[in-house]
């Protein structure tokens, strides 16, 4: 038997308070705490404002050219009068606007779901053309954005399917939020009606419309695509799409949109079956407090090393977020590979 698994066997414990009774509020919040957290929150910002910011110079751009093609339309043709000036060059023989040669356009153009890097790397998310292949047919493996899907898909699989979620997605500090509330406001957990399957159910009938419709389906609906639009141009709708996720999270299901019904999540899980990076668990430094369980965002995959001393979180749904190694005060949880085995049996 495992040298840690005799001990873990038949262990009761109350998450969130250790063998000594001391709670997490009480052992203080050093800064190891937040690291992964800290870590995370400057990824999505930074990737969020590459994104926009890209996005924002490109319409900038577009909009100049536009008014100065409009401005050369609009004035009056005097080369063809003898005395005046030389005639003007054609709108298309007009150079470019003056400005500098290179801008922060150049480094991204587009958005989470298809983007241009340096001119040079086209990319695309692999959900996406997923459902562009639905709707298109066989004709899509033909172009570029299979190339940027393969390039995109092959990173998940190393680094773990759901770090989209925990390390990209600007959707998830919206939740995280709601969970945080819900946590200061006392809200009670409902009896769990919902599996965490119900992602795939969704995920199915993403990729059945799109293959009915011809569209790209859950477009209609992305929340990822909708704030991402919203804050270039105005939230419209996005506005209420990203109520309900927030509402529903705070008064209804805890993390019930990222653990239970986005389809994207969905996908990447299933990416995230077979990637390398995962949660590794020292069994021999665990007191089996249980704090790592309410701070998981997938408190279920978490189970079999803490219950069974699994040596690995295998699950697909563990999104590497690094809250349960931030939490853990014996340093029983630490991230490392797949192939990972411990030295002592």
């Amino acid at each position: 038997m495992h040298s840690g698994q005799a001990r873990h066997q038949g262990v009761r414990h109350r998450p969130g308070q250790g063998r000594k009774g001391t709670t997490l509020s009480q052992r203080g919040a050093p800064v190891k705490r937040y690291k992964w957290l800290i870590l995370r929150r400057i990824s999505q910002a930074l990737i969020l404002a590459l994104f926009l910011t890209g996005t924002y110079f490109e319409v900038k751009i577009e909009q100049k050219t536009s008014e100065t093609a409009e401005a050369l339309n609009l004035l009056p043709v005097t080369g063809l009068t003898p005395g005046l000036a030389p005639p003007l060059p054609a709108p298309e023989e007009t150079s470019q606007p003056s400005g500098p040669a290179w801008s922060a356009a150049d480094i991204v153009e587009g958005s989470l779901n298809s983007a241009d890097i340096l001119d040079i790397v086209a990319l695309t998310d692999p959900f996406v053309f997923l459902q562009g292949f639905f709707a298109s047919g066989w004709d899509l493996l033909e172009t570029t954005a299979a190339a940027g899907a393969a390039i995109v898909l092959l990173f998940y699989f190393i680094v773990g399917g759901r770090v989209y979620c925990a390390w990209v997605c600007p959707v998830n500090p919206v939740t995280d939020l709601a969970h945080w509330l819900r946590i200061r406001m006392g809200i009670k957990r409902r009896k769990k009606a919902l599996t965490g399957n119900e992602r795939y159910l969704f995920l199915a009938l993403v990729l059945v419309l799109s293959f009915w419709t011809g569209a790209i389906a859950f477009e209609f609906m992305n929340p990822v695509s909708m704030l991402h639009r919203g804050l270039l141009y105005g939230m419209g709708l996005g506005w209420v799409i990203l109520a309900v996720i927030f509402l529903y999270d705070l008064f209804i299901m805890p993390r019930g949109w990222c653990s239970h019904w986005c389809p994207i999540g969905g996908f990447y899980s299933l990416v995230g079956r077979f990637s390398l990076l995962r949660v590794r668990f020292h069994s021999e430094k665990c007191d089996q407090c249980g704090d790592c369980f309410p701070v998981c965002p997938e408190p279920r995959v978490l189970k079999p090393s803490i219950s069974d001393g699994v040596e690995r979180v295998l699950s697909g749904k563990c999104s590497n977020c690094g809250n349960c190694i931030d939490v853990c005060h014996t340093d029983a949880l630490d991230f490392g590979t797949r192939f990972y085995k411990s030295a002592e049996k």
